[in-house]
């Protein structure tokens, strides 16, 4: 009798910083800005276990195990799905700038010149990739990983281990999110992408109004150098507009973290 006493108070001390690993462990497995690959995997896991322990040291809970495999098979995917709801929220930061430079990209006409994204290892366009890496900066810059370790922490506290439930304030929130996302990737390509657009519809105008010229072969450099230009002059707009979209997400991310409320 002691002994099945002692095992289901060690299952209970022990369940409770596992839940809490495991929910670090998903989000962090989504997002890039921990990189990847099987050296990023071990630094997932012990930053997960780390995170997951002190936090649950910290607020001392103990999680009851259910015996039966279906619920306790439920109570791990519960932990899980949230891990990756809120790792997925906080990609969108990224997601949005790779939205916004594939459409400055593809009106610049290097669609066709895809590159391997070193943090998804998936194919996209070599000014989504420029910037991505620039958003990485200030993120980083920004304290964007204060946000994320802030986040995890908050969620520990607003949905203890076990108690996570798909709720309508919570998918509303993430609906809403997922829409700031494309707004705020239109508002950082509108300027290079307006203007390229400008450029393209002039290229076609001479080509037409003037065939002798051969507009058509010559607007494949006309519209990169236009491109990089532009790029170049609006820098600061793009720094400006990321930043905006960097405070209105963490705003968002704890709203979500906390269940959506």
């Amino acid at each position: 009798m002691n002994a099945v006493t002692d095992t289901d108070s060690l299952e209970m001390l022990l369940a409770a910083p596992l839940l809490h690993v495991l929910r670090a462990l998903s989000m962090m497995w989504v997002l890039p800005i921990f990189g990847q690959g099987g050296g990023a995997r071990w630094v997932k896991i012990g930053i997960a276990g780390v995170l997951g322990f002190s936090a649950a040291n910290a607020t001392g809970m103990t999680v009851a195990v259910p015996h039966e495999v279906i619920p306790a098979a439920i109570l791990v995917i519960r932990e899980v799905l949230f891990g990756l709801l809120l790792g997925f929220s906080m990609s969108l930061v990224f997601e949005a700038v790779k939205i916004a430079g594939g459409l400055v990209s593809s009106e610049m006409g290097l669609s066709i010149a895809s590159q391997l994204d070193p943090l998804t290892k998936a194919q996209q366009s070599p000014v989504a990739n420029l910037w991505q890496s620039l958003a990485m900066l200030l993120f980083f810059g920004a304290g964007g990983h204060r946000m994320v370790l802030g986040a995890l922490v908050h969620s520990f506290t607003a949905v203890p281990p076990g108690t996570f439930a798909m709720s309508e304030d919570l998918a509303l929130a993430l609906v809403d999110f997922t829409s700031a996302m494309m707004d705020a990737a239109f508002r950082m390509a509108g300027p290079v992408l307006l203007i390229l657009m400008v450029v393209t519809a002039c290229i076609a105008l001479l080509a037409k109004v003037a065939p002798a010229l051969h507009m058509l072969e010559a607007s494949y450099p006309i519209r990169l150098l236009a491109g990089f230009g532009l790029m170049y002059l609006f820098l600061p707009d793009l720094a400006d507009a990321f930043g905006l979209f960097l405070d209105d997400a963490g705003m968002r991310v704890m709203t979500l973290a906390g269940g959506g409320h």
